[in-house]
């Protein structure tokens, strides 16, 4: 684990769970890891402090660790933990994603995002035709279903709007001819009482992008390593590797792959940098209109091969995570009216954003299939877009919603095209009803069957509560789920109780 881990020991017979829980409380100073042998009999510790420069009579530190041992295990052996990691960390901006017409006070739990999300579909083919098409189609919904927009009341454009990744403001002129046609797609949602988002990697640019052409020297560059060695052997393996790197990639753009996609990101140690990007965010807010931000690969601003490039060498990549986040949130504290800015974070270390946005991805990305569709491999379960790695990680990490963020487990497909079967269908779609976080449904509304948007009529409205995944320790994907729901009179509790042994 990169920041946390639990270890137990199940005795079914005498019904006794003993435990070990080893987690940082932060992630600001160091990235870290946890690591123990085959026989669970070994743990290590450690803390990454990426090469920095440490000057004469100053000491590096690093974020608390907590330790917890039990010889029972709790239901929700994590709940404690959670809870204290939250305590330390700061609130970001109190918001509510709400309309104009509901009369909604700043309260401590946040609404929870509810609505539509062109990726999915359209992927970045989208156009100012489509959004407005399916913008008609989401109105329509909601007076023909009796689905509210007091809930269901997010419109969110993905990926393809802009000309390249990094020329966020430069529209595509294929796909968006009018200069400003998506500041006018963007008023027409506010206007018809709806929130607008949009998605954006703000710390990432692409080769072709006219900011990379202009500012090269602004992204992380793979940077000389240190050679060690300990035997012959390697030796031999690190000469000749790091020959083949000083040679070939030393200096070069740090690349970021992502099932195939390459991009750069940015040193945001640069003020320059830091600038643009506050530019960037301030127009989207402001001129656009725009209320939700999905702020995706945020990873990139700390690339591991690039950190002895740096401008500031004297600061960690946690700690440089932690400079590009505060950026973030100065932006929103600065330009944000009545609360109405909403930060989702996604592909960002776990623990170096907590505190820094509203609502945060805790899965992989949904796919159009159960497994990962070849060329990758089926055997992943945690990492690659899949259907059963987005649950996985959904189950496994509900102990976070509530307490550190609302949790994202990306979106909901309902349409025949993918490669889904309707049980599959109605198992992910219970699961993300139940888990209490976002709801957001990627098709294009069109082509839903009348029986599939019945499904999602039932998921609705969103419920803020989570479950207790009871057999957490026991099995790889839990199947024994459990909701407590209460009203003024009673409390009650929802029992999921799922078969993904075929499915494994």
């Amino acid at each position: 684990s990169d920041m946390f881990t639990i270890i137990s020991k199940v005795n079914k017979l005498i019904n006794k769970n003993c435990g070990l829980l080893i987690g940082f409380l932060t992630q600001k100073k160091q990235y870290s890891y946890i690591t123990s042998n085959s026989t669970y009999s070994n743990a290590s510790i450690y803390c990454d402090c990426d090469d920095i420069i440490v000057t004469t009579n100053n000491t590096i530190t690093t974020d608390w660790l907590y330790i917890e041992i039990t010889e029972k295990l709790l239901t929700n052996p994590l709940d404690f933990y959670m809870l204290l990691v939250s305590k330390l960390h700061s609130k970001p901006i109190d918001v509510n994603i709400h309309t104009k017409d509901q009369n909604i006070n700043s309260s401590n739990q946040l609404t929870i995002p509810c609505g539509w999300c062109s990726w999915y579909h359209f992927y970045e083919s989208i156009s100012d035709n489509i959004l407005i098409n399916n913008l008609t189609s989401f109105l329509l919904i909601h007076q023909k279903y009796y689905i509210l927009n007091t809930y269901f009341n997010l419109f969110q454009i993905d990926d393809g709007y802009q000309l390249y990744w990094g020329d966020w403001l430069q529209l595509n002129p294929s796909k968006f001819p009018h200069e400003h046609s998506i500041k006018e797609i963007i008023d027409q949602i506010n206007e018809e009482n709806l929130i607008p988002g949009i998605w954006l990697a703000p710390f990432s640019c692409d080769i072709q992008s006219n900011i990379y052409k202009s500012k090269s020297d602004w992204v992380i560059k793979k940077s000389k390593p240190l050679i060690i060695y300990t035997n012959l052997y390697n030796l031999i393996y690190t000469t000749t590797y790091y020959l083949f790197y000083y040679l070939f990639l030393n200096n070069k753009p740090a690349n970021s792959a992502n099932c195939g996609k390459f991009f750069y990101g940015f040193d945001i140690t640069k003020q320059e940098v830091q600038d643009h990007i506050k530019s960037i965010l301030s127009v989207i807010i402001n001129k656009w209109g725009v209320k939700y931000l999905k702020l995706d690969f945020l990873y990139s601003v700390v690339l591991r091969d690039g950190n002895r490039s740096y401008s500031n060498r004297y600061i960690t990549r946690a700690e440089i995570m932690q400079l590009a986040m505060k950026l973030i949130n100065e932006v929103v504290k600065d330009n944000h009216k009545q609360n109405d800015i909403f930060i989702l974070g996604c592909g960002a270390p776990i623990g170096s954003i907590i505190g820094h946005v509203h609502a945060n991805r805790v899965s992989a990305d949904a796919g159009l299939q159960w497994k990962p569709p070849f060329p990758l491999p089926s055997n992943d379960k945690w990492n690659l877009p899949s259907a059963r790695s987005m649950l996985r990680n959904t189950i496994v990490r509900s102990a976070m919603h509530n307490k550190w963020w609302i949790n994202d487990p990306d979106c909901i497909l309902l349409r025949q095209s993918t490669l889904f079967t309707i049980q599959e269908i109605i198992a992910l779609a219970t699961i993300k009803a139940i888990s209490g976080g976002s709801f957001i449904l990627s098709d294009d509304i069109d082509s839903l069957s009348i029986n599939r948007l019945r499904i999602l009529q039932k998921c609705l409205p969103p419920n803020k509560n989570t479950f207790i995944p009871i057999d957490l320790l026991y099995k790889e994907i839990p199947e024994n789920l459990q909701l407590t729901l209460s009203n003024e009179s009673k409390k009650w509790i929802v029992s999921c109780l799922c078969n993904w042994d075929d499915y494994n």
